[in-house]
């Protein structure tokens, strides 16, 4: 039996005792029969479990005009709604209150965002009076207490923005980091390639500079070789124009000197 249904039974109101009470206390001799009465109270303690296992959220409907049409809102029949629902005074009493309140490990998870330099010792209430000071947060919407942070709305609302600041810093730093990386690599694959045509540029053109070269160095050896021959020829005709001239000379000189004897002969 739940706490709820425990309580009800023991309740000074007759009629609700028994409505709550087992009834083998009341009469151990009855016969356990499902009646209605029975039937509400085990609705009644399952509908109260229920409620009790979750985390209850309340959302307070206004109505916005008379005439029930949408995007119209009458000012005076909204805040008459507020006023007699007794919201405003809600919101004066959590404004003045501390309604915003973290077990003191929750907070430096949540928080230490914003002081990353600072440890998480044993002592996690000092560790967290550290945090607290480091922040520069107003004494007069905080207080810490001995297992617990309490805030105010508006101070809350504050810290929320500082982390979500840092966290939008910290994504952007990750995000250009993360850039940064691709682009890089980026760069190095496209400077690999680009050196590689480099290389195979420079290689065609210094090896059309080879192939000229060695033309023209075997055109010049060419020609060289061909003047080379060209004066050895000469000179070997020259010397045998020489040769053929003295042979005709000492063989005119040997036909004078027998033409000479022959004369003196006669």
């Amino acid at each position: 039996v739940s706490t709820q249904s425990t309580g009800f039974s023991k309740s000074k109101a007759g009629v609700t005792r028994a409505l709550f009470s087992d009834p083998s206390e009341l009469d151990p001799n009855a016969k356990k029969r499902p009646t209605v009465g029975l039937n509400f109270k085990q609705q009644l303690i399952t509908l109260t479990d229920t409620l009790s296992s979750t985390s209850a959220h309340y959302i307070r409907c206004v109505k916005p005009n008379s005439q029930l049409v949408g995007d119209i809102f009458d000012g005076d029949m909204v805040l008459a709604q507020l006023r007699y629902a007794g919201m405003l005074e809600t919101i004066r009493i959590r404004k003045n209150g501390y309604p915003i309140r973290y077990p003191l490990i929750d907070f430096w998870k949540r928080y230490i965002i914003l002081s990353p330099s600072l440890k998480l010792s044993n002592d996690v209430r000092g560790s967290v009076e550290k945090l607290l000071n480091k922040i520069k947060l107003q004494a007069d919407n905080l207080q810490l207490g001995v297992s617990k942070v309490f805030m105010r709305d508006s101070q809350y609302a504050a810290l929320e923005d500082q982390r979500n600041e840092k966290l939008f810093s910290t994504v952007v730093k990750l995000q250009a980091w993360w850039k940064m990386l691709f682009v890089r690599l980026y760069y190095l694959d496209y400077k690999k390639k680009t050196i590689l045509c480099q290389a195979v540029v420079r290689r065609f053109i210094q090896r059309r500079r080879y192939l000229n070269l060695q033309s023209a160095v075997i055109r010049f050896q060419s020609v060289g070789k061909m003047l080379i021959q060209r004066s050895t020829i000469r000179k070997a005709i020259t010397q045998m124009r020489e040769e053929i001239e003295r042979k005709r000379i000492e063989l005119e000189k040997k036909q004078k000197e027998e033409e000479e004897r022959r004369r003196r002969e006669e």
